[in-house]
C-alpha cells in the first residue's frame, strides 16, 4: 500500500461501461452470496467504478507500440441475477468447464447476450471446486476473471468463506480488474491483448492485496477491495459512495 508500483498499458480492451450480471451457478450457494446483487447494482455506478477512469486507454500508446482499444471508462449498468441450471452437475469444475457452461447457457438465451460492456460474476455453492491452470479454488486462490475465446467476459467466485465480507471483497477486487485488464493471459509476463499492469503481472487489485475500504449505496455499507490509484502512487482509501 506504498507508493511505487507502475501500471503499464499493453495494448489490450477495457470494459468501458461494465455491466455485471450475478450468476448463481446452481443451488445451494451460502444465504451470504445470494446478497451480492445489492454490490453488483452500486458498483458501475459508483466513485469505485470513477476511480478506474483513470485507466481509460483513449490517446494511450501500448509499451509493446501497437494499436490501443482507445477506449473511455465511466458508468454502467447492472444487468441482472439469474440462477442457472447448468448441464455439467460436477462438484470439480475445470475453468474450460465453467466457459462451456457459460457459454451454453449464453447461447440458450438464460443469461443476458454478451456485449463489449458484459461482465458475469460466477458464484459458486461451497461443495463445487474449481481447478485453474493446476490450481485449486480457496487453496491456491480465491477467486479469479478470465474471459472465453470469443471473448465473453467472466469472474469465478467460489465459496471459499462463506461471509458476505468475503464475497464482496472478492467481488470487488475481479470487478476493478475486469474492466482495467479484460483479456488476461496466464502466467506472470503481461503482453498484449492485457491491459493495465504491473510488468510483474500484478492488477490494481493486486497492488492493495488485503488492504479493504467501504462503499456506501443505497443505505448499505459494503466492504471493497481498496484498488491502485496510479495518479497518486497509492491504494485508494475511498471511502466510496454509490447511489
Amino acid at each position: 500500500a506504498t507508493a511505487g508500483p507502475t501500471l503499464l498499458y499493453y495494448g489490450g480492451p477495457v470494459l468501458p461501461n461494465a455491466s455485471p450480471v450475478v450468476v448463481f451457478w446452481g443451488s445451494g450457494l451460502p444465504p451470504a452470496t445470494l446478497e451480492i446483487g445489492a454490490l453488483a447494482q452500486a458498483l458501475p455506478v459508483s466513485t469505485y467504478a470513477d476511480l478506474l477512469a483513470q485507466y481509460a486507454t483513449v490517446n494511450v500508446k501500448p509499451v509493446e507500440g501497437q494499436q490501443g482499444s482507445n477506449q473511455p471508462i465511466g458508468h454502467g449498468t447492472f444487468a441482472g441475477q439469474f440462477t442457472i441450471t447448468p448441464a455439467n452437475a460436477a462438484k470439480s469444475l475445470t475453468d474450460a468447464e465453467i466457459q462451456a457452461g457459460l457459454q451454453a447457457q449464453i447461447t440458450a438465451g438464460k443469461l443476458p447476450p454478451q456485449t463489449p460492456n458484459t461482465l458475469y460474476l460466477l458464484y459458486f455453492p461451497k461443495d463445487v471446486t474449481v481447478t485453474l491452470d493446476g490450481m485449486t479454488s480457496c487453496t491456491d486462490f480465491g477467486a479469479y476473471h478470465a474471459a472465453t475465446p470469443n471473448n465473453a467476459v467472466y469472474a469465478v467466485i467460489p465459496a471459499c468463506f462463506g461471509g458476505f465480507r468475503s464475497v464482496t471483497i472478492a467481488t470487488s477486487h475481479e470487478f476493478a480488474a475486469a474492466v482495467t485488464d479484460t483479456i488476461p493471459s496466464p502466467g506472470a509476463n503481461p503482453a498484449h491483448p492485457q491491459a493495465w499492469m504491473t510488468p510483474k503481472g500484478e492488477e490494481i487489485g493486486d497492488l492493495c492485496e488485503g488492504y479493504f475500504t467501504t462503499l456506501k449505496s443505497a443505505g448499505r455499507t459494503f466492504t471493497v477491495q481498496r484498488i491502485f490509484d496510479q495518479v497518486h502512487g497509492t491504494c485508494a482509501t475511498g471511502k466510496f459512495t454509490g447511489p
